[in-house]
């Protein structure tokens, strides 16, 4: 990894990162109002940007395999750091790798940042989810604020290093599902910004979105331990969504609320339970994430994933505020 100025690339044996003394020489194909620049590049001078998905060898093998230089083109970010010209590959990495030729044929597209490019040309493909375009917008810095709050207040807080949902940090049972917790932000956030009748109040629903996205952190890390949350056999890398959605769901009952998180995470913590609610607590207690949506299941098939964990969640809470 190097750092160049506000720029982080990556390199490897093939694509080096070799800045150019001279801009690349291009050439011009005009269409209409649209102007195509194309240029011939080394891939020692190529690099990669920390928003780009980790190398699928196998991919690139199959590419180099059926290889036709007709689909080889990609696409090319550049920028200026010092005296040298340095180009990213925002799309095209894998054509990149596979291509037998020492050098690849690009189109320099700086229309947008890298991430923003890297998240647009892969926005059609089915491959491309909500992880990649959680760490896209992170590593595209002050245009990203948002995720840069989500991740940096589970380092500052937690000490959780918030990592790629790869199969490599799966095994390795890293912490992977950042992008899901973003997305719980954005559902409070939501909820907080439709109920603003004043356009100089979004502020104030975004600091309470942020307020309420800690405070679930707070009662799930509390109550479960934030190793509950990386991956493993029965959470790959969605990090208990129905637990952390049903929780919300409980939250929200004027009853429970979102206060007082010391509060919550004692009654929560007891693992007292009985279905419904009803009756004395069973002296089975839950007292792992696994054993929440396990009861949840057995108890409430009827219902959807969120609602089963929720039931079981709310009669945690109130045998535990008895």
């Amino acid at each position: 990894m190097k750092t160049l100025g506000k720029h982080v690339i990556f390199t490897d044996e093939t694509f080096q990162g070799i800045g150019l003394d001279k801009q690349l020489k291009t050439t011009n194909v005009v269409n209409g109002g649209d102007v195509v620049r194309f240029g011939v590049i080394p891939k020692a001078n190529l690099a990669l940007g920390p928003y780009q998905r980790p190398e699928d060898t196998p991919r690139v093998d199959r590419i180099r395999k059926n290889w036709h230089p007709d689909f080889g083109v990609i696409n090319l970010y550049e920028f200026k750091h010092g005296n040298k010209y340095y180009y990213t590959i925002p799309d095209g990495q894998h054509r990149a790798k596979a291509n037998p030729n020492e050098a690849v044929i690009g189109i320099i597209t700086n229309t947008y940042t890298a991430p923003e490019l890297f998240i647009l040309a892969n926005s059609n493909m089915k491959t491309v989810g909500q992880d990649d375009k959680f760490w896209a917008h992170y590593y595209n810095g002050d245009k990203s604020p948002v995720h840069h709050f989500v991740h940096d207040y589970l380092v500052e807080k937690w000490g959780i290093t918030p990592q790629r949902a790869t199969n490599e940090n799966r095994r390795n049972k890293e912490f992977c599902c950042v992008s899901y917790l973003y997305k719980y932000y954005e559902i409070l956030l939501k909820s907080e910004t439709s109920q603003v009748q004043d356009g100089d109040a979004e502020g104030a629903a975004e600091e309470e979105a942020k307020r309420k996205f800690e405070f679930l952190c707070e009662i799930m890390f509390g109550t479960f331990g934030k190793t509950a949350f990386h991956s493993k056999g029965s959470n790959k890398w969605q990090g208990y969504s129905s637990a952390w959605l049903g929780m919300m769901k409980v939250l929200d009952f004027p009853s429970v609320g979102w206060n007082n998180h010391e509060l919550k995470v004692q009654c929560f913590s007891k693992g007292l339970y009985s279905k419904n609610g009803m009756g004395q607590a069973s002296k089975d207690t839950l007292d792992t994430i696994e054993s929440v949506i396990k009861k949840g299941m057995e108890d409430y098939p009827e219902n959807a994933q969120n609602e089963r964990t929720a039931s079981v969640l709310l009669s945690m809470y109130r045998h535990g505020v008895k």
